[in-house]
């Protein structure tokens, strides 16, 4: 999942509900779906945008994303991806959630926020591209990031090459580092059974 300039998927406006009453009606509807799927909900719980992905990625409109909560499915059964995290910390959002037939998992920033100040840079998109398309350099705040989530699956993976079973682990790699990831930078995460 990431961004993209501009939208190009179905949008729409569901008025009032609030946000955990939108978020749920969403994720009922794609929790098992087959394709990604993703929607930005407002936190009045306004569904500002749904877009229909491909089998392994979906993609969002980064500048309506800034502040909003997205949430999307992953047909694979696993957590966050780090495109998913970068997408998240790049836009600002106030939370991202992937959603499972098993699970939902959400990331959230900490006190402090995600540790990136985009504010010198008005006009930046996901990964480093103004909205006329320039590309720019990363920040050394993303670069952090980005070291830090690679920190988080070099730890990960090299605890299940070290256990007696790596196989039983495989499953569940992706929540190892992204729980490992959110102690590290002072984020939020939760992996929640459903019901």
């Amino acid at each position: 999942m990431g961004g993209r300039a501009g939208g190009s998927g179905s949008g729409f406006g569901s008025r009032g509900g609030g946000l955990q009453r939108s978020l749920a009606s969403i994720e009922s509807s794609i929790r098992g779906m087959p394709f990604e799927n993703s929607a930005i909900i407002d936190n009045n719980g306004n569904i500002i945008e749904k877009n229909l992905g491909e089998r392994k990625r979906v993609g969002y409109d980064a500048i309506l994303a800034i502040g909003k909560t997205v949430t999307h499915n992953h047909p694979s059964g696993q957590s966050f991806s780090q495109k998913d995290i970068m997408g998240a910390v790049q836009s600002n959002l106030s939370e991202v959630r992937v959603v499972t037939k098993g699970y939902t998992y959400s990331m959230k920033p900490g006190k402090n926020g995600w540790g990136v100040d985009n504010s010198g840079q008005k006009g930046v998109l996901l990964n480093g591209v103004r909205f006329n398309g320039a590309r720019l350099k990363p920040t050394s705040q993303m670069l952090k990031v980005q070291k830090a989530y690679s920190a988080a699956s070099a730890k990960v993976e090299k605890a299940i090459k070290g256990s007696s079973n790596p196989g039983r682990y495989q499953s569940i790699k992706a929540h190892l580092i992204n729980k490992e990831f959110a102690k590290t930078m002072g984020y939020s995460y939760t992996k929640t059974k459903v019901k």
